[in-house]
């Protein structure tokens, strides 16, 4: 498996290491080979933590790991097809979200079908939001995608209206076999967050509201805050806890958050290490993902590893991830008043615990059996 590792630390490392030890336990023979540098430093909006956090942070035990692979460097994707043919892989797993490793991607894939290995393509974005304002960065994308499709067996998403969407922007994906896989709990630390129930504990006088992840305007703090003050208008007891780095375009979000009092938000705006994801799903009440757009949430799935109540937006891909989750408080895309509807429906919901019925050891399951297919 091809899949970002520490030095550019993000929640599609934690994913993948998840997915490994996932499959690991399964008696899957995995070795797993980690890009190292993702794209120049200088281009990355999350720089500040590049670099912090060594490969022990995603506990990746006796599993094989070569964290060696640089977007720019030849040498390294050398290192790698060389890997590869001493390895001979029955399948080749890629972590797609982002095109900066598209040309390493479509050499690691041709190489490998040279010796009958099974390409498959696990997409967590059709395209990085983030690439949408470089000039022809979609033309770039649609050109490298339609070169890597014609390595690919297979390509894995996370629900079903993803299997449309990849068939509709990228047609030579659409006639491969697909396989969905929901996020299981995502595993930050040694130990998962853990909750207390209706039975241990009396109903706090104020509700914390979480909002959690890397921040960008299609994540919807903007209608969040919104929604937030109309709540505060009302009298209600909650505060807001805004947590995770900024990238881009939510200064408007910020600018009307602080027209708050202060007591009633706290922001920590900087990348969460572990122990603080751990405290923060542990500390707070519910979950608030506004999304406009969305393929997975991380934070949604944490919060259902933790049996959290959640507001979030009706999306068909979220609809599909909640499916049999009873905590899930539902607002329309974009629209403030119904997320502070469905906000304060929530508020009945504090100190309830629900059952999450994703889980690592299903997706180990369902991977391996695709890759049987295959």
């Amino acid at each position: 498996m091809v899949a970002p590792g520490s030095l550019f630390l993000s929640a599609i490392s934690y994913y993948s290491a998840s997915v490994a030890r996932a499959l690991y336990r399964h008696d899957v023979k995995i070795d797993l080979l980690l890009i190292r540098r993702l794209c120049p430093r200088f281009l990355y909006p999350g720089r500040a933590h590049v670099g912090r956090y060594a490969i022990s942070v995603l506990r990746l035990g006796d599993i094989p790991v070569h964290e060696e692979l640089d977007w720019y460097s030849f040498p390294s994707l050398w290192t790698a097809y060389k890997r590869l043919s001493v390895q001979s892989p029955r399948v080749l797993l890629l972590q797609w979200w982002t095109s900066a490793m598209a040309h390493n991607y479509i050499g690691l894939a041709r190489r490998a079908k040279r010796s009958g290995c099974k390409v498959v393509l696990e997409l967590h974005e059709l395209r990085d939001v983030g690439e949408h304002g470089i000039p022809l960065a979609a033309r770039y994308t649609s050109v490298m995608m339609s070169r890597l499709a014609a390595y690919c067996d297979g390509i894995v998403v996370h629900s079903q209206a993803d299997v449309a969407a990849v068939a509709d922007q990228y047609p030579r994906l659409a006639h491969l076999p697909s396989c969905v896989i929901f996020l299981g709990p995502l595993e930050h630390g040694d130990k998962p967050p853990t909750r207390k129930s209706s039975s241990d504990d009396l109903r706090p006088a104020t509700i914390r509201f979480l909002y959690f992840g890397v921040i960008r305007p299609y994540k919807g703090l903007l209608e969040l805050v919104r929604a937030f003050r109309y709540l505060l208008d009302e009298g209600l007891p909650i505060h807001l806890t805004v947590a995770g780095e900024p990238w881009y375009g939510t200064e408007e979000a910020f600018s009307e958050l602080a027209l708050c009092a202060s007591d009633n938000y706290t922001t920590h705006l900087r990348y969460i290490s572990d122990s603080e994801v751990n405290a923060l799903f542990s500390d707070c009440d519910i979950l608030v993902a506004p999304y406009r757009r969305i393929s997975a949430s991380g934070p949604i799935s944490m919060a259902m590893g933790v049996g959290m109540p959640i507001v979030t937006t009706r999306l068909p891909s979220l609809i599909e991830v909640c499916e049999g989750y009873d905590g899930v408080e539902w607002a329309e895309v974009n629209d403030p008043d119904s997320l502070a509807s469905a906000m304060k429906r929530a508020l009945l919901r504090v100190g309830q615990t629900y059952q999450n019925f994703h889980s690592w050891d299903t997706n180990a399951k369902r991977y391996s059996e695709f890759f049987s297919k295959l």
